[in-house]
């Protein structure tokens, strides 16, 4: 009983040990079952997106379409996923290192792929392609593949391994069970039965794995039908060849490219079918053809340009990639093609529009210098005839009608400059000087040319210059001047009645530029709002109707904006209509280091402390003496009028500080100036008071008044700050008078010229005799020459003592007469003078007159100061 209960006990533990094993085994098994299926499944899924991701890549280099770049950013995190996921899967035992250096090489080869992508956004397809070329890239991909290759076998032995053990457990709890069976029949039953599951369970393990490759093979497929697809939707032609089996095949755009009916009639033609026989530079298509494909095969890619033919003979010219590609061990050639027909039609009618521009453009400017010539040539008669004219004994109404030519000559002779200026300017032929020069002298003179004017129509003309702006800047003086005249003589031009007034300030400064803002405001006829963006478009007036009443061509605010933007600045305008106008412009000027004295200069100890007084009705005037004369260290007081100034005067005197200078106004309403001058001579108290007059026209008698009444000076308004300072300074007894110095006016010539004997090479009779006439009236004797030759014969038989050259004459010109005679002249030692006096007055004439041997140059039409200060100068060089 005991034995049988004791066996009974032993059985039971036996049945209830071999139970238990015989599920923890079931279990091992099917979780080892589980593992394989996906191991097997990571290891297909990570080589069929690694497949994926480089196709791709190198579409996108091929092609340069960045649609396989969206296919690529699809799939990369997908891949990246499943390695991680089979690193984990499997034992880092049995994967030692492979794992991390194949993940390694696939994030280079990742890094590679996006620099490619970025390459080809920039529209770099040629470095994109050198890209998958690269030994850099090229050994990423084996260290990957081995890792891949190495990393499979793992798996593969991995799951054997781990199958295996599995078995062994399986097998050693069968060898159990059959021990057991002896003893317990039950425990065979089980074990036979769980051995009839595992089979099972591998059976079905079998049929998933199949299934499992069943569907990664659609996959493969369906995507290698993604990728036709988008072959075959390429705008571009797309083809395969070898250079010894020609094309193997072609997409659907290469086929309509070359007009083939379909793959199979594109694959039978060779490529010297789909070429004409030469290329463009001359070279057998053939021959050529061969060249670029050793090329793209060496480099690995090639890019050109190539003329290609249809099948119905038509040509086209295409660029052409070819790109080396590796499939299944052999090598190929991937051409992509595209058609630049349209591209090169358009290039080509671009540069033949630009070749017309360009002609057209030397034919303007031909044609301007040819009009200045011939205009200006009849303009030269009538100006210097009109002079000769006018320095002879003439009745009132002759003067009056040869004066209205002469100021018809200079309007039309001002309309001839500012369209030479406006084409220079659009032509970009106009460049601007560098000199240094006195900016307030500058700009005083240039206001003094518009008084007249101004005066004549009883305006009141002013000028403020801010005590901050340096005096001594580094610019073109000249153009500076044209565009406040211009804009000073349209505020007068416009202007009935009040005042015109420039107004100058520094904007901004640095040590070495300055940057100065003028504004010119007047209060004449205004202009409306909808016409101001318009003023300063070349031939354009604000209003048509004006042209009738005030004249001008509509170029001169057109080439003031052009000077202003040559001089780094800019123009605009604000304007009410009856109210008056106020344009502004900038300009930007360098300060040159030793230069003239930053402000203006102060006058003597004689003049600072002084008290004076200023009396204009004109409250723009009075501030800007006021400002003068308190920047030179005066003590300035302003009143409106005679009966205050006379109140002032006697009111100083009481308390002991004695006014010493009046500034006074001459047209003042009620009571002038020289009235209020005569008032302080019969003053006995105030007699011995200094008076400077200003006034704003010379009205008859007044000189003779300023004489009695003795006025210290009598200056022309607007005036310049160093005019003012030396008649103060005069006045005031501080300054030597002009007339007794020893050094004659700067500009003047110290001496007159000597009797000349001059040669004049002039062709035109009317020119000829203008010149005579200039010359005999200043005690000069010409001879004529018609031409270069008979210039040369006559400085051959004769000696002068100066040669007037004109350029444009027949048989032979002004400078070739010159060179002739500057080649004999090194023979001989000798040098003679030579003036060049032309109607060639555009940009570079002047330049070529000097280079040819002249010593000066005079344009036509012919200004006698201007002629008589040349010879001066060229005469007074040649002297010992």
């Amino acid at each position: 009983m005991t034995f049988l209960t004791a066996a009974v006990i032993l059985n039971g533990i036996v049945l209830a040990w071999l139970s238990w094993s015989a599920y923890f085994s079931y279990q091992i098994t099917k979780v080892a079952r589980q593992r394989n299926v996906k191991i097997e499944q990571l290891r297909g899924t990570i080589i069929h997106l690694d497949e994926v991701l480089t196709m791709s890549a190198r579409m996108a280099a091929a092609t340069g379409d960045l649609k396989w770049e969206e296919r690529y950013r699809q799939y990369e995190p997908q891949l990246d996923s499943a390695i991680k996921e089979a690193i984990a899967t499997v034992p880092q035992a049995h994967t030692g290192n492979t794992a991390a250096k194949t993940d390694a090489a696939n994030m280079k080869l990742v890094d590679m792929e996006n620099r490619a992508f970025e390459l080809v956004r920039q529209d770099r397809l040629d470095e994109a392609r050198s890209l998958f070329f690269s030994s850099e890239y090229k050994t990423q991909k084996r260290v990957y593949a081995e890792g891949m290759r190495r990393f499979a076998n793992i798996l593969d032995i991995s799951s054997r391994e781990m199958l295996k053990e599995e078995q062994r457990r399986a097998y050693r709890n069968i060898t159990l069970a059959v021990a057991a069976t002896v003893i317990l029949l039950i425990g065979w039953l089980f074990v036979l039965r769980t051995m009839h599951s595992w089979r099972n369970a591998l059976l079905e393990s079998h049929d998933k794995l199949e299934a499992r490759v069943g569907q990664r093979t659609r996959a493969l497929k369906a995507s290698e039908m993604k990728f036709r697809t988008l072959y075959d939707s390429s705008r571009d032609a797309i083809m395969i060849l070898t250079p010894e089996e020609g094309f193997l095949g072609g997409n659907s755009a290469a086929i309509k490219l070359f007009g083939c009916q379909n793959e199979g009639e594109f694959t039978s033609c060779t490529p010297a079918d789909l070429s004409p026989e030469h290329q463009p530079d001359g070279f057998l298509s053939t021959v050529k053809a061969e060249e670029m494909m050793v090329i793209a095969m060496e480099k690995g890619s090639h890019f050109f340009e190539w003329t290609h033919k249809r099948m119905d003979g038509s040509e086209f010219f295409a660029t052409v990639l070819l790109t080396q590609m590796e499939l299944e061990g052999k090598n190929y050639l991937q051409a992509t093609v595209r058609d630049i027909t349209e591209q090169k039609r358009a290039a080509e009618t671009l540069q033949a529009a630009k070749e017309a521009a360009e002609v057209a453009n030397r034919a303007k400017s031909d044609f301007l210098a040819s009009m200045s010539h011939e205009i200006r040539t009849p303009m030269n008669a009538i100006i210097g005839m009109t002079e000769l004219v006018l320095d002879t004994k003439l009745e009132p109404s002759q003067r009056e009608y040869l004066e209205m030519v002469g100021e018809s000559a200079d309007s039309l002779l001002t309309i001839i400059n500012g369209i030479l200026d406006f084409s220079k300017i659009e032509a970009g032929k106009l460049d601007l000087e560098k000199t240094i020069f006195g900016f307030r002298e500058r700009v005083g003179d240039v206001m003094k040319s518009v008084a007249l004017r101004a005066h004549d129509k009883g305006l009141e003309l002013a000028c403020r210059i801010a005590p901050d702006i340096p005096d001594a800047l580094l610019g073109d003086p000249i153009r500076l001047g044209q565009i406040i005249l211009n804009l000073a003589g349209n505020a007068v031009k416009f202007t009935e009645e009040g005042e015109v007034v420039l107004e100058v300030n520094c904007e901004s400064r640095t040590d070495r530029q300055v940057v100065l803002h003028f504004s010119v405001r007047d209060t004449g006829i205004g202009i409306s709002e909808d016409k101001l963006a318009m003023i300063f478009e070349a031939f354009t007036q604000a209003d048509p109707s004006t042209t009738r009443k005030h004249g001008g061509t509509g170029l001169g605010l057109a080439i003031t904006s052009r000077l202003v933007g040559l001089m780094d600045g800019r123009i605009w305008a604000e304007s009410q209509i009856n109210q008056g106008s106020v344009f502004h412009f900038t300009a930007r000027f360098t300060l040159p280091i030793g230069g003239l004295p930053d402000t203006p200069r102060i006058g003597p100890a004689g003049v600072r402390g002084t008290r004076v007084l200023i009396v204009d009705d004109n409250a723009t005037n009075r501030i800007i003496l006021e400002e003068m004369t308190r920047n030179w260290g005066m003590q300035p007081t302003t009143v409106e009028n005679a009966h205050e100034a006379i109140s002032t005067l006697r009111q100083s005197q009481s308390v002991e500080t004695r006014v010493a200078l009046v500034l006074s106004d001459v047209n003042m309403p009620e009571v002038d100036g020289l009235t209020l001058t005569k008032w302080i001579r019969q003053d006995p108290v105030l007699a011995d008071t200094k008076v400077i007059i200003l006034t704003s026209g010379a009205r008859p008698g007044d000189m003779k008044r300023c004489d009695e009444l003795q006025v210290a000076a009598h200056l022309m308004k607007p005036v310049k700050q160093s005019e003012l300072l030396g008649a103060i300074e005069m006045s005031l007894g501080v300054a030597v008078p002009e007339d007794e110095q020893v050094e004659a006016y700067p500009g003047e010539p110290k001496e007159s010229l000597p009797p000349l004997h001059i040669l004049l090479a002039e062709d035109s009779l009317v020119n000829q005799k203008l010149a005579i006439g200039l010359m005999k009236k200043k005690g000069h004797s010409v001879r004529v020459a018609n031409n270069g030759k008979e210039a040369i014969a006559a400085l051959a038989s004769q000696q002068f003592d100066v040669v007037l050259m004109d350029v444009e004459m027949p048989e032979m010109d002004g400078l070739e007469a010159t060179a002739v005679i500057r080649v004999k002249e090194r023979q001989t030692g000798e040098h003679i003078p030579i003036i060049a006096m032309t109607a060639h007055a555009m940009k570079g004439d002047r330049e070529r007159c000097l280079e040819a041997g002249m010593d000066g140059y005079v344009s036509k039409p012919i200004r006698v100061k201007q002629l008589f200060e040349t010879l001066e100068s060229v005469l007074q060089e040649r002297r010992p």
